[in-house]
């Protein structure tokens, strides 16, 4: 059986009408992903603004839900898949699923004003998506990703509203509530008009190398022996 964008052939398999082996010294892993999920290669925009994405996401230390599920498991000697696949089941709306959320109510509301976008989320008990951090009053990841992308993007209307939304929503808390990781991916899609749920795929995809070290990790520490590079 084939899927709408692969299929099995006499020369090999074939990604979006092209042989995967075609691929292999031709394009980067990211590359490939952004084919892979689009079935285009990226522009030379969207490629740099596509890396730094993933790599924003790629580990936030052993505090995580995601990286503790991975290290319980690991240490507790199941197999990297096992380890790996239990982290990622710890994503959600409150860890690293609240890009593509993000990137809708940004998409929905950056025409507006942001204090009357912020003074109506509160007025209705809404929490905005893509705001706040447990240890961060300002999110570093969520800047550098801006850098990158006004350094390739002229107009970045839902990265500036973003932005103007933080702003906003310290002043009425009276305290940080910084636009986090998440909520910068949501924004960089809106601004590059990718699909909304390709925020959250982007972090998965660069959580998911984070986990594997965290799992290698754990499982060395519990006497196990996955193979680990020198």
């Amino acid at each position: 059986m084939n899927s709408a964008f692969g299929k099995e052939s006499q020369e090999g398999y074939e990604l979006h009408g092209r042989a995967l082996a075609s691929l292999v010294g031709h394009l980067s892993f990211p590359s490939a992903a952004f084919f892979t999920w689009f079935g285009r290669e990226p522009s030379e925009v969207e490629s740099v603004i596509f890396d730094a994405c993933l790599v924003a996401s790629l580990d936030h230390g052993v505090n995580p839900p995601s990286a503790q599920a991975t290290r319980l498991v690991a240490g507790s000697g199941k197999p990297l898949a096992d380890a790996v696949a239990a982290g990622m089941l710890a994503f959600g709306t409150k860890h690293g699923n609240a890009g593509a959320a993000s990137a809708i109510w940004l998409h929905e509301h950056h025409a507006m004003d942001a204090a009357e976008a912020v003074a109506n989320a509160l007025a209705s008990g809404e929490r905005i998506p893509g705001f706040g951090h447990p240890l961060y009053g300002f999110d570093p990841r969520a800047a550098a990703i801006f850098a990158v992308l006004r350094a390739h993007s002229p107009s970045t209307p839902h990265a500036d509203f973003a932005e103007a939304v933080a702003r906003q929503l310290a002043k009425a808390k009276g305290k940080p509530v910084p636009l986090n990781v998440d909520g910068a991916i949501g924004a960089v899609c809106a601004d590059m008009d990718w699909p909304t749920e390709t925020a959250d795929a982007l972090f998965l995809l660069g959580r998911t190398a984070g986990l594997i070290a965290h799992a290698r990790e754990a499982a060395a520490q519990g006497g196990e022996s996955y193979p680990r590079g020198k």
